[in-house]
């Protein structure tokens, strides 16, 4: 059977474009196979104990799912905060304005975190926890402090759009003084296994690096409140925007000993004006731990209000307070 020369030629070049395609396919094979949107994430980037996505080496005594995320080269070169619980509080009405900021920035590089607030919420698929379901019934009955969370339940309308009353809003801090003891319980229930835990607002900023090396150089088996000490009728605490650390050891007394411990508080926060202040009186009364002071390298000011003095030279900065959006997406 005779081809002619034009048959012959399409056959050929038919041919080759079939060999071209055979070729390119398999490089795609190999080179989604080393892409960096497949490659396995370094240990430290999943939660404390967890070695990588299919492993069995976490032990399962952290209570819910963790945050598995993709792979993000920004992170290569962020530091290793596997021992690190960040812990952020928030409140409903701001929730959806702040946090999608510190998923962004501070949170998108560490290990693992956690999110409270006084409604239970999912933002971009990550869980905001309610800590204020477990307040005692009696503590909420009849008690105007809690009148904003009840209403927030009913909310037929976004959070923020409820509580735009300038009412509201005052009303937004008489209900945050019962976070902090709870958040704390439930943090340790939570996630038992970490050496620190970093509590934040969600207006705060860390500084991870020069968290990291500070850690480095302190022992977590010790009992250890750190923080930018404030003073009210006498008692030293750590305030809650400028964040403060509480080492393994003392959550593990202080919460973990203690089971229920934020219960015993619920009545007497009504009298009290701080949550942060309060959590002192409870970590004092319960385990004898008095926090240390720490500013400036905790501290609740912003980038440009900063003192820099002489006794501030060569002092490291890990938080800073009152930052918005702007400034955070900046840093």
């Amino acid at each position: 059977m005779m081809f002619s020369r034009q048959t012959c030629g399409s056959f050929a070049l038919t041919t080759v474009c079939f060999f071209f395609l055979f070729l390119t396919a398999k490089r795609l094979g190999e080179w989604s196979l080393n892409s960096p949107y497949s490659r396995v994430v370094p240990s430290f980037r999943y939660p404390h104990g967890q070695a990588g996505a299919n492993s069995t080496a976490w032990d399962g005594s952290a209570v819910g799912a963790p945050h598995l995320r993709p792979y993000d080269p920004v992170c290569d070169s962020f530091p290793n905060t596997s021992n690190i619980l960040v812990v952020v509080k928030t409140g409903a009405t701001e929730s959806y304005t702040k946090i999608p900021m510190q998923l962004m920035t501070n949170l998108r590089c560490v290990s693992d975190f956690l999110i409270f607030s006084d409604l239970r919420q999912n933002i971009a698929g990550y869980e905001i926890r309610d800590s204020l379901d477990n307040v005692l019934a009696e503590t909420k009955h009849d008690n105007p402090d809690f009148n904003l969370y009840q209403r927030q339940q009913a909310c037929p309308i976004d959070q923020e759009s409820c509580g735009l009353d300038d009412h509201l809003r005052s009303e937004g801090w008489d209900l945050d003084k019962y976070k902090n003891i709870h958040i704390a319980e439930k943090t340790y229930q939570l996630r038992p296994n970490y050496e620190w835990y970093l509590f934040i607002d969600a207006d705060s900023y860390v500084v991870m690096p020069s968290l990291v090396q500070w850690l480095r150089k302190l022992d977590s088996s010790k009992e250890l409140y750190f923080g930018s000490v404030s003073l009210i009728d006498g008692l030293r605490f750590a305030h809650g925007g400028s964040g403060y650390l509480l080492s393994q050891a003392a959550m593990h007394k202080f919460v973990g000993s203690h089971p229920g411990i934020a219960n015993q508080y619920d009545t007497r926060i009504r009298e009290s004006c701080c949550g942060d202040h309060m959590l002192a009186i409870a970590i004092n009364e319960t385990i004898g731990l008095k926090v240390k002071q720490t500013w400036p390298t905790i501290n609740g000011e912003k980038p440009h209000t900063i003192p820099f003095r002489s006794q501030q030279w060569c002092q490291p900065i890990v938080t800073m307070h009152h930052m918005d959006p702007e400034e955070m997406s900046s840093f």
